[in-house]
């Protein structure tokens, strides 16, 4: 009966190694279901079970892990997410802020009314994404923000392998069919692989690692990290982001590394000169390995003429490049997106004031691209009202009701975030709400990571 108590107690335990050995155990079986289906199944229920039997706000590092894995364990990423939350909530009840809690509530709701005739999976990730936010409010003091954003990183690395490796395993299934997954689409610009991992689509894994970078920078600045883990960290997360080739993420990497040069020289003087010596050398040496991807990059910047891509030592030249192709989707360019969307939304007076469902079919299949353009397109000048009112109670309980502290270096997360969401349709889903958790995790002023490696209160118990 001990033993067996003892066993129940280590699987409760929220400390660093168990927590790990459970989240293996998870991938492990999500590994096995490249082959069996199944085990999909066992996987999702296996990580639900874990976070019932925790009862514990640490539970967010579960979700933050499994979040790179988002279109291949959807249904149960939501499901794990929507327990975690409940159980969370319910333990900090009474610290709730209840402006927030009101303006979250009646945006829902307004999105919920004008959007019943075409329910989708956007109100759901919307839902999600604000129980995060909620709970991070509540529990903020359970919650340590480096210890957060280094099992986001891992759940990044951990998607990333797999989906290096689905290209190499012969007969492996690619979710093409069942409910809990999306299929696995190659993504293709001159010549090269556009490097995706699990996330089905090369603007989600960028966004992703871009809230990773941004969340290295600002422990940097708060001096929270050692140098020998920041430098490898960030070259790895670089890379990844690098592979994706998109204009997107390099336009946000110029920004985000320009506020952190001018914030590390104000804060941290001559000592900082050491830092960008390493950090430099990495981003060289990163560029340099990636030498393919370096001039594709350049490419779509328009930085060298699109003449021509060295690969494997032969010059491909424009009319060779293999492009991804999808004639379901009509895509005229960033510009043309946001026009003719801008054009539906003021096509009739109810469309201005209410706009056509926060999940309404895209023009085109394509996304609005930009944050305010989806906001006014979806959900109309009254939809942009209550979106401007989250954001107030939201800052509003951080600053007056919570008494958070402002730190310069949390310029970077935000200005990462709104980078990304003026070009990229980011909102409503739930790497947004990431985006907003690690702002305010961010403004905890501790030292070191809190999970311990061994959780010796549960195990007394």
């Amino acid at each position: 009966m001990e033993k067996l108590k003892t066993a129940f107690n280590h699987i409760r335990s929220t400390a660093l190694l168990n927590m790990a050995i459970k989240c293996g155990v998870v991938v492990l079986f999500f590994i096995i279901s490249l082959w069996w289906l199944p085990a999909a199944y066992i996987s999702g229920v296996l990580l639900a079970l874990f976070i019932l039997a925790e009862f514990d706000v640490r539970s967010i590092y579960y979700i933050l892990f499994f979040h790179a894995f988002e279109n291949v364990m959807l249904v149960f990423y939501f499901t794990a997410f929507g327990l975690f939350a409940v159980i969370s909530l319910t333990k900090s009840f009474r610290k709730t802020p209840l402006l927030f809690v009101i303006t979250s509530a009646v945006f829902v709701l307004y999105c919920l009314a004008f959007t019943i005739p075409r329910f989708g999976y956007m109100l759901p990730m919307f839902f999600a994404g604000i129980l995060l936010v909620l709970v991070c409010l509540t529990s903020n003091k359970e919650i340590n923000f480096k210890a957060a954003l280094y099992w986001f990183i891992a759940g990044i690395l951990g998607a990333s392998i797999i989906g290096l490796l689905i290209n190499f395993i012969p007969g492996a299934i690619l979710f093409t069919y069942l409910p809990f997954g999306r299929e696995l689409w190659e993504h293709r610009s001159f010549g090269l692989q556009r490097f995706a991992a699990l996330s089905n689509n090369t603007n989600h894994l960028h966004a992703m690692t871009s809230a990773a970078l941004a969340g290295l920078l600002v422990l940097d600045l708060q001096k929270k990290i050692r140098l020998r883990e920041f430098i490898p960290l960030f070259a790895i997360m670089f890379a990844i982001s690098f592979a994706t080739i998109a204009r997107t993420f390099m336009i946000t990497f110029a920004v985000m590394m320009t506020a952190y040069l001018v914030l590390k020289i104000i804060r941290h003087k001559r000592q900082s000169l050491k830092t960008f010596a390493f950090l430099g050398l990495a981003l060289i040496v990163v560029c340099g390995a990636m030498y393919h991807y370096t001039l594709a990059n350049m490419m779509r910047l328009n930085i060298i003429p699109e003449r021509q891509i060295i690969q494997n030592n032969r010059p491909l030249r424009q009319e060779t490049f293999e492009i991804e192709y999808r004639p379901d989707i009509d895509d005229p360019g960033r510009g043309g997106i946001w026009r003719r969307n801008l054009r539906d939304w003021s096509s009739s007076a109810y469309t201005v004031f209410f706009g056509r469902g926060i999940d309404s079919p895209n023009i085109g299949n394509v996304t609005q691209h930009n944050t305010l353009v989806f906001i006014l397109v979806k959900t109309g000048l009254v939809g942009l009202i209550l979106f401007i009112a989250f954001f107030f109670s939201l800052f509003y309980t951080m600053y007056k009701v919570k008494k958070f502290k402002f730190d310069t270096s949390l310029l970077i997360i935000f200005l990462t975030l709104a980078c990304l969401a003026m070009t990229e349709s980011i909102y409503p889903r739930v790497m947004f709400f990431i985006f907003i958790a690690f702002f305010i995790l961010s403004t905890e002023q501790k030292e070191e990571i809190e999970i311990e490696t061994t959780d010796t209160k549960n195990i007394e118990q």
